[in-house]
């Protein structure tokens, strides 16, 4: 986002059924716990996490914030990450904020997993 240090992936419309991003994230081995990097990655040790933002992009190109959420690198099970730092693998996560009716989920319904190829 111009402006901000915040990195930001494609935008989706609001309205779209679904949205998909791919960004990498290293991850470091520490003594007692992990640690994980990267452009996309925000907040210091105790609060790594993957950001995603709703709001409005004005004809001169600036965003409005309307509502974010944070995925939380640190609540990832460790034997998890280890499966996906895997050669080739990858650790997914999709997150659901509204249920088939459309209606909101609190808490979203998040979800990750390891694919290996």
């Amino acid at each position: 986002m111009p402006g901000h240090p915040w990195r930001a992936t494609e935008p989706v419309p609001g309205d779209a059924r679904s949205a998909r991003w791919e960004v990498e994230v290293t991850v470091l081995r520490g003594p007692d716990s992990l640690d994980f990097g990267g452009p996309f990655v925000r907040g210091d040790r105790t609060d790594r996490h993957l950001g995603i933002a709703w709001g409005d992009v004005s004809a001169d190109g600036t965003f409005r914030l309307i509502r974010g959420s944070k995925l939380k690198l640190a609540d990832v099970d460790p034997a998890l990450v280890a499966e996906a730092m895997r050669p080739g693998s990858r650790l997914v996560a999709r997150i659901r904020y509204t249920d088939a009716e459309g209606q909101l989920i609190r808490p979203a319904d998040l979800t990750w997993w390891a694919v290996r190829p």
